[in-house]
């Protein structure tokens, strides 16, 4: 059974979910799903449950960033080439126009990008949204309310840059004894296998229109060889200004509004 609740002065809303399955028999259970909230929503319903002493657990929270510009397809494809999700324990893919940098439902966090329309102008805008589930939210010991406004960003994820030419090198370097070998033999074939290091490269990791693969499909085909390519992770390497300037810009935003919303209906 379920029950939603809208406020009357923004996008507010809480759905009711009665009777949901739970581990614990016997016990009756409720899933509440709050959506856009404000501090005095949260605070209302933290105010309620200390009151009747109910003691909810938070089982998952997300977080959307939101870029506006006048580029929408250029910057969602800037977003796929440089964000970086750590710690990724499932593989990216794509469902129709959203890229998924993980599988978010069999992992501890999720991360996706997408474009999105303003429900009142239709404008396009991209949205990366971030979504922390019930292991790693218990590991940061997350509370109702959940402090998202003090979440370190750069934990879960950052922005790198692929480095192709040191890898370039760094594979031609590997089979520098196989081309000397080759070249000694048959002066002017050693170059063949450059050619192939550098045809390799080409295929794993650019589409074939020649653009760059998305960051973390990158990543994949790095690990996919890191018995070849040992610390791997340094041919990503962090965008540190970027980053810089990222968590100054979140520093002045925030998660959660302060004003005071209209009671639902």
């Amino acid at each position: 059974m379920k029950k939603t609740y809208r406020s009357e002065s923004d996008n507010a809303s809480v759905e009711i979910f009665h009777g949901v399955k739970s581990s614990f028999r016997g016990r009756p259970t409720l899933l509440l799903k709050i959506h856009d909230p404000h501090e005095a929503l949260l605070e209302l319903f933290h105010s309620f449950f200390r009151f009747r002493d109910i003691h909810p657990k938070v089982s998952q929270i997300e977080l959307a960033f939101d870029f506006f510009t006048p580029n929408v397809m250029d910057l969602a494809g800037f977003l796929e080439s440089h964000l970086f999700l750590k710690n990724q324990r499932t593989k990216s893919f794509r469902f129709k126009t959203t890229f998924y940098l993980n599988n978010g439902r069999k992992s501890s966090k999720g991360q996706k990008i997408y474009v999105k329309k303003l429900d009142n102008t239709g404008e396009e805008f991209v949205r990366v949204e971030l979504t922390l589930r019930r292991p790693l939210i218990r590991r940061l010991g997350l509370d109702f309310p959940p402090a998202v406004e003090d979440l370190a960003l750069l934990r879960f994820f950052e922005f790198r840059r692929f480095n192709e030419e040191p890898l370039r090198d760094h594979l031609i370097w590997r089979n520098r004894d196989l081309i000397a070998r080759i070249e000694q033999r048959r002066p002017g074939f050693g170059s063949l296998v450059e050619s192939q290091t550098h045809s390799w490269v080409d295929c794993s990791f650019h589409t074939e229109y020649g653009d760059p693969k998305p960051l973390m499909e990158i990543s994949e085909v790095l690990k996919s060889n890191k018995e070849y390519l040992p610390n791997y992770s340094r041919f990503l390497e962090p965008m540190e200004a970027l980053n810089r300037e990222f968590i100054d810009l979140m520093a002045n935003q925030r998660f959660l509004s302060s004003q005071s919303p209209k009671m639902p209906h």
